[in-house]
């Protein structure tokens, strides 16, 4: 086996040195050719194939989207068929558009035979508008003297009323008196309310809350010291040595909490002075926070409204400018819902603030006063006592 191998390494050897060597770089070099053109359609298909699966990728996004428009698009359909089954049973017809062109045109005839009468009308603002009303049955047709303003106008309360006009390329109530308009721009406390969203309803329990700690502490503070019981106070101190039981009699007829503190300055009489004061002190330092109970609550609501009312207000001007993004400036009304949001939260916010600030301060001057002359109730007693 060996000996073949190497007879067969030999002959090639021999065949090998007998080809020239140009043929052999014109071979290799064809070779190499033929596998470059191979690797370059190769790369070439395999673009191909990414291109292909782009489309296919591409096509298959496009027709999921052309479902979803198929399905919203049926669903508008059932939705425009219901309201047309609807509208064929309001009017008893099932050709309405049909049946409203003939009456529109039945009732344009019949007004035109009417002589338009001159009438006056008013806008909201009060300003009055004259022209000509032409009437027919219930219902009137209103054309300016300049025509720039027109409208339909319905009868009620045996007037005519011109409930929306076209007053350049808007609609805008009219009324027939100033009295009217008034009242048609008036609104419930509600209603007014309603208009600041969702910003009104924390600030409305604040003020819940305010009012009731309002009203409760108020009651709570009525018969506390308002004034020096000077005399008083100095004839405990001269009976509480010979009578003590009367002391205490007069001690708690003092207004709150100055008896408190009389009684257990009766009731600790006998003791040194620095003792005594130092017990005096602690039983003052005890009577504050019953005083000052919950006028943190009035001090926080007084602070927390006009900041809600800020936020409302904040709120409110996001809204107006999103408006103002998707329809422009150009109309009034679709601004003034975030307007009004913006100003009712603000004046809201305000009118809680102000009341709760002024009980506030008028209940906390109370107690201060209060604790102010019961310590110097005190005071005159270890100072009208026998020196010990």
């Amino acid at each position: 086996m060996n000996k073949l191998f190497l007879i067969l390494c030999f002959s090639s050897s021999i065949i090998l040195a007998a080809v020239p060597t140009e043929t052999l770089k014109e071979t290799y070099s064809a070779i190499s050719n033929k596998r470059q053109l191979l690797v370059d359609k190769i790369a070439s298909l395999k673009a191909e194939n990414r291109l292909k699966l782009e489309v296919i990728e591409s096509n298959r996004k496009s027709n999921q989207q052309t479902l979803r428009e198929l399905k919203a698009l049926k669903a508008s359909s059932y939705e425009t068929v219901s309201r047309y089954n609807q509208l064929c049973q309001s009017l008893n017809t099932d050709k309405p558009i049909q049946y409203l062109d003939e009456s529109l045109t039945k009732a344009t005839e019949k007004i035109n035979k009417v002589a338009p009468a001159n009438s006056e009308v008013f806008l909201k603002d009060g300003s009055s508008i004259q022209g000509k009303l032409t009437q027919y049955g219930p219902i009137a047709y209103f054309e300016s003297t300049d025509q720039g303003i027109q409208g339909i106008a319905i009868e009620q309360n045996d007037i005519f009323l011109l409930k929306e006009v076209k007053y350049g390329p808007r609609l805008f109530p009219v009324y027939f008196s100033k009295k009217e308009a008034l009242m048609d721009t008036e609104s419930s406390f509600v209603e007014h309310l309603k208009k600041g969203k969702v910003a009104i309803i924390p600030m409305i329990i604040l003020a819940i809350v305010c009012l009731f700690v309002a009203i409760f502490r108020s009651l709570a503070l009525v018969g506390i010291v308002k004034k020096q019981y000077e005399v008083e106070v100095k004839e405990i101190a001269h009976v509480c040595s010979d009578d003590k039981g009367k002391a205490l009699g007069l001690a708690q007829q003092l207004p709150r909490p100055l008896n408190t503190i009389m009684v257990e300055a009766v009731k600790h009489h006998h003791i040194s002075k620095e003792h005594l004061e130092e017990v005096l002190y602690e039983r003052v330092t005890l009577e504050i926070p019953t005083l000052d109970k919950w006028l943190t609550v009035l001090a926080v609501g007084a602070s927390a409204a006009p900041l809600l009312g800020l936020l409302g207000t904040v709120t409110g001007m996001i809204h107006t400018f999103a408006l103002i993004t998707q329809h422009g400036s150009g109309d009034a009304a679709l601004l003034s819902s975030g307007i009004s949001e913006a100003l009712i939260t603000t004046e809201v916010g305000l009118v809680i603030a102000i009341p709760a600030l002024i009980i506030h301060a008028w209940l906390s001057n109370k107690v201060s006063r209060s604790i102010a002359l019961t310590q110097k109730g005190a005071l005159i007693f270890v100072n009208a006592l026998k020196v010990k």
